[in-house]
């Protein structure tokens, strides 16, 4: 395998892996959406419909985890003032700002902050 049929795996290995990322916080998310109304309604018995709401919750807290974790390590983040791509650490992911896939990030290289779009290999 040369080098360019390496590249093309990996970016569509990368490719798949955000489009399970979609899928896993679409489905977390109904979970938790489902799990608040069952506990709203009243349809069970208190225990029970506090139970579902913390279920959902914590359902849905470990898939977002996991999919901040696969948005991290999936592909580059690159400064538009310096054009240097990384990885950045999992605590920037999941405490800077962000529309979709671009994040406003600080460059470890320049230092400038920017808002940075995800860029696959």
């Amino acid at each position: 395998m040369n080098n360019e049929d390496y590249k093309e795996k990996l970016n569509e290995s990368e490719k798949l892996l955000l489009k399970i990322e979609w899928v896993l916080g679409a489905f977390t998310t109904l979970i938790f959406i489902v799990a608040l109304e069952v506990a709203a309604l009243g349809v069970l018995p208190l225990p029970w419909s506090i139970a579902a709401g913390v279920l959902g919750f914590i359902l849905f807290a470990v898939g977002i985890v996991y999919c901040l974790k696969i948005e991290q390590i999936t592909g580059f983040y690159e400064c538009p003032k310096c054009g240097h791509k990384y990885v950045p650490s999992f605590k920037t992911v999941l405490w800077g700002m962000h529309n979709g896939r671009t994040r406003y990030m600080k460059c470890p290289k320049c230092g400038e902050r920017s808002w940075q779009k995800k860029v696959l290999s």
